[in-house]
């Protein structure tokens, strides 16, 4: 499990960056070419991938811990107050993913710059952004329908394939149809 867990940390960044350089020439009606479009986009962003996809793994797991932390220990100012800040905090990273890597691939960039400038972007395309997760409560609510119908049918190993079909894809997609106009539109 370990072995798992340290790979997909060390290609998190890697596996972000070849997903959103496919998904942002979809959105833009750009012709893809997955496979090498996607190694592509990797080998010319290996080194700010990996460590921007550090950050990235290391922030989720932080918010996820302190989440879980907090979940349960109610009832003073204090711990409500870390609840709710850990709360706007998973919020705004949220919404910062859906520019992160889409400003890593467009963009010759810092890491900090590209932090920076989403956090600006998620704050700059609020409408959109609220659209973006709308869309992907949607879909996520449309798989866990599914996944509660096909639980107990003969199909019931299609569940577990479901999301690596197109569960993943089309939040990644919706994410980038969301984030790229407003990319666009301030920095190009």
């Amino acid at each position: 499990m370990g072995i798992c867990i340290a790979f997909t940390v060390i290609t998190w960044g890697w596996q972000n960056v070849g997903s959103a350089y496919i998904v942002r020439n979809m959105v833009r009606g750009e012709p893809v070419f997955i496979w090498s479009d996607y190694f592509y986009a990797i080998k010319r962003n290996l080194k700010e991938g990996f460590f921007l996809g550090l950050i990235d793994a290391v922030a989720i797991f932080t918010l996820g811990f302190d989440i879980a932390y907090f979940w349960g220990r109610t009832g003073s100012f204090t711990l409500d107050f870390g609840f709710f800040v850990t709360i706007a905090l998973i919020i705004l990273y949220f919404l910062m993913r859906f520019y992160i890597y889409l400003l890593l691939v467009t963009f010759d960039l810092s890491i900090f710059k590209i932090l920076k400038n989403a956090l600006i972007f998620s704050m700059l395309g609020f409408k959109r952004n609220i659209m973006g997760v709308l869309g992907i409560a949607l879909i996520t609510a449309v798989h866990i329908l599914l996944l509660l119908l096909l639980i107990s049918t003969p199909l019931s190993g299609l569940p577990i394939i479901l999301p690596f079909l197109w569960y993943m894809a089309a939040v990644t997609f919706t994410s980038a149809y969301a984030a790229d106009p407003v990319i666009d539109k301030y920095m190009i």
